[in-house]
């Protein structure tokens, strides 16, 4: 049965291949642009206007509330932008009343329903080997998307971070890890015990739902989003494996790959960085440089060149990041901490110069 799915994966990757470099060829040059919104072609998206559908909206309706147009939930490569995949989340937590809808999705999809990275993903050796194909390709799915394969004596997992600082949220989070899990079992055949869940967000009132899906201990406001097992688990096979077309898939993955790569400026890895340097408190230029294989300098014209500074990066990245957990009711000490800050008094000094107010007085100025 499952060989009926590879010819349709890859007449799926060849079309996909061919879209996805005309999108970036009519997009301009390779420099990231303000006005570039981030692209996504998930599984989320025709699964999100389907639910809305079963929920009383006609697709007209739906195309207009979050500025989608030509949608078709038929098509598997659809991208749109990360920006209306977010309002879509949103009209579908509303119009459901379901506010741990980000857990739920998934189980919602279709059998037939899978990106085609997922696919590659499948037909690795073992869990290893997949779990690095699944953080190497999912740039893939979304351009924001940064997964990390990370193993250590004991214990071996996925971790995720969103790098788009403007477009923080726990749905994908959230459906990321159902999802990894639910494929992590589907595809190796075994019961995998998880050793943790680790969420970047704070617990958002339903920390038992996560406890009851996962059979682990959930943390949360953690440096990242991932799951944890037992190293021994990495060497389970995967009973979807065929080297043969993997192999195929993967080519023509890796062209997709480099266009991506090549349009990411300085600018970007440089906010990328940040979002995982600064909970550990490094907050200079020397400590960006020394990720980018850079002296301070080199990186200084680089990001000259575009038109832009360190300090710049810095400001805008802690600005939007610090708004973003302000909504989330996150603790003044844990921002300060998230953001760099040496204590909370540094940061609510920052954010009054920022945005003429403080803390807690924008907080409490937020509809609820």
């Amino acid at each position: 049965m499952i060989f009926l799915v590879y010819p349709e994966c890859t007449l799926s990757i060849l079309q996909y291949t061919e879209d996805y470099m005309k999108l970036r060829s009519a997009r301009g040059n390779s420099t990231q642009k303000a006005g570039d919104e981030p692209i996504t072609s998930s599984m989320v998206n025709p699964v999100l206007v389907t639910l809305l559908q079963k929920s009383g909206m006609d697709l007209t309706e739906i195309c207009d509330a979050v500025g989608l147009q030509n949608f078709s939930t038929k098509d598997p490569d659809m991208r749109i932008t990360l920006r209306q995949c977010l309002d879509l989340w949103q009209l579908a937590v509303d119009r459901t009343n379901n506010p741990s809808l980000g857990l739920d999705l998934f189980s919602h999809y279709a059998d037939s329903q899978m990106h085609f990275v997922t696919h590659i993903v499948m037909l690795c050796s073992n869990l290893r080997a997949a779990l690095r194909h699944w953080a190497r390709f999912a740039r893939l799915v979304c351009e924001t998307d940064r997964f990390e394969f990370r193993e250590g004596k004991k214990s071996g997992g996925i971790h995720y971070i969103n790098t788009s600082v403007a477009h923080q949220n726990r749905w994908m989070s959230e459906h990321y890890t159902v999802q990894c899990y639910h494929y992590i079992k589907k595809f190796t055949g075994k019961r995998i015990k998880l050793q943790e869940v680790r969420y970047a967000h704070a617990d958002p009132g339903y920390k038992k739902k996560y406890e009851d899906i996962f059979q682990a201990e959930v943390k949360f406001k953690q440096p990242d989003t991932g799951l944890v097992m037992d190293r021994q688990y990495l060497e389970c096979e995967l009973h979807t494996a065929n080297s043969y077309i993997q192999k195929y898939i993967q080519e023509r993955a890796e062209q997709l790959l480099e266009q991506l790569e090549v349009r990411s400026g300085t600018a970007h890895q440089v906010q990328e960085l940040l979002l995982r340097l600064l909970p550990e408190g490094k907050t200079g230029i020397d400590d960006v440089a020394d990720q980018l294989f850079l002296d301070r300098r080199a990186l200084q014209r680089k990001l000259k060149a575009e038109d832009t500074s360190f300090r710049d990066i810095l400001e805008e990245t802690r600005k939007t990041l610090a708004l973003h957990y302000i909504k989330e009711e996150t603790r003044m000490v844990e921002i300060a901490h998230l953001l760099g800050f040496a204590d909370a008094s540094s940061f609510q000094h920052a954010f009054q110069g920022w945005f003429g107010s403080s803390p807690g007085s924008y907080r409490s100025k937020i509809p609820q």
